[in-house]
């Protein structure tokens, strides 16, 4: 900032004096200038007027529109009092403890938090806060993890959500697509309508949200196939451009908590013994492919493995198989 703000001095210096030796004449104003660009990057670093920090006392706020996201996403807007002070009191967290976006880690609490506060005098204040916290973090920043673990799979949260996207009287069909199987399901009438009822009753029963800031936890519990809603598009949407063509989706993640849904889906015909969790959809894959066949990478000379099926690993060994490169990466063929 300070290089460019001295850069357009020069140049505005040079047209004003029109010629190209003015740094002896010039040099002072040019210093003033590195100075304060220098004070004001600073003062915007640390703010010190306090814009990042501002966070609006309750008697300010008429609403809250609210987006959580981790493993998992939740989003609405409250005017309830109550639930606006919860999320104030997140916002207050975060501006304390500014967790920053640390190396990636698998076992990392990460995520983001989108709040967009209505005040009473019809302003708005909008704050976005994107974070990853490393497991030798996490002890300092409990009060945060445990305050972001209780707003995610808090019920009042999750009916919020159900309400700006879930209407059973515009509910033309359920989809889902069984990984096990590779095929997709597809529920109508009073099936959809008795899923969606089912949804709602363990969002009621507070089973929705537990994993969305439990790496680990969402791997062993959420399944990998999801339930996608579809909605026809109503003719008032009340802020246009929010739905696109003459239908929308929404997709929704379950875990083994949804026993509502579980039972509805079985009753519809799904055999639930056979939905995947993703821990055990990636462990399937591991054993499916079980051995690994390295390549150097044309474009950047690593040395790379891609998995192979175990029966024809032996072929490989034996130069009976062979895998070459692809245009796009390696290509497996086998030749007998």
């Amino acid at each position: 900032m300070a290089v460019l703000g001295l850069v357009g001095y020069f140049a505005a210096e040079m047209l004003l004096q029109k010629s190209f030796h003015i740094l002896k004449r010039s040099w002072k104003g040019s210093v003033a200038l590195a100075a304060a660009l220098i004070l004001a990057c600073v003062a915007l670093e640390l703010d010190i007027p306090g814009v990042e920090r501002r966070v609006p006392v309750a008697e300010e706020v008429q609403s809250v529109e609210f987006r959580l996201y981790g493993q998992d996403s939740v989003y609405g807007d409250s005017e309830d009092p109550e639930m606006i002070d919860r999320f104030l009191t997140l916002h207050q967290m975060l501006v304390e403890e500014r967790p920053t976006d640390s190396n990636w880690d698998e076992d990392a609490l990460y995520g983001s938090v989108n709040l967009d506060y209505t005040l009473k005098n019809g302003a708005h204040l909008r704050r976005n806060y994107s974070f990853t916290i490393s497991p030798s973090e996490i002890e300092a920043h409990a009060a945060l993890a445990e305050q972001l673990t209780e707003l995610a799979r808090d019920r009042e949260v999750w009916q919020a959500y159900m309400e700006e996207r879930f209407e059973p009287g515009r509910l033309m069909t359920v989809e889902m697509y069984l990984d096990s199987e590779n095929r997709t399901l597809t529920f109508e009438g009073d099936t959809a309508r008795e899923i969606l009822a089912a949804l709602k009753k363990d969002i009621e029963a507070g089973h929705a949200g537990a994993y969305t800031f439990d790496s680990e936890g969402w791997q062993a519990n959420t399944y990998s196939t999801n339930l996608s809603f579809y909605y026809r598009t109503p003719e008032d949407t009340g802020n246009g451009a929010y739905y696109n063509g003459s239908s929308y989706s929404e997709d929704v993640r379950f875990s083994k908590d949804y026993t509502y849904l579980l039972a509805a889906l079985e009753k519809a015909g799904v055999d639930t013994e056979d939905l995947m969790t993703y821990q055990k959809y990636y462990d399937g894959d591991y054993e499916k492919y079980g051995k690994e066949v390295y390549y150097k990478n044309q474009y950047t000379e690593e040395i790379q493995a891609i998995p192979v099926p175990d029966d024809l690993t032996p072929e490989i060994a034996s130069g009976d198989a062979a895998v070459i490169g692809g245009a796009d990466g390696p290509t497996a063929v086998y030749v007998g």
